[in-house]
């Protein structure tokens, strides 16, 4: 996975931010976040799998199914 774009925003911040470690994957409103140290997140905004072609976020989400504990890494 090859991380694209990522425009800061303070917009790009998960409601929840308790309790998160580096890598931890959180789903909200059809976009994509990772958490990062000191409880900062950073929203993927395209993704691209190796091998196929580059997708904005909600179109990679609606393709793939990730486990409720997802984790990047």
């Amino acid at each position: 996975m090859e991380v694209v774009a990522s425009p800061a925003s303070e917009e790009s911040t998960p409601n929840e931010t308790a309790s998160v470690l580096p890598g931890q994957i959180r789903i909200e409103d059809h976009r994509l976040f990772v958490a990062c140290a000191q409880n900062t997140w950073l929203e993927l905004v395209e993704l691209q799998l190796e091998g196929k072609k580059r997708l904005a976020a909600a179109e990679f989400l609606r393709g793939i199914a990730l486990p409720a504990n997802a984790w990047l890494g």
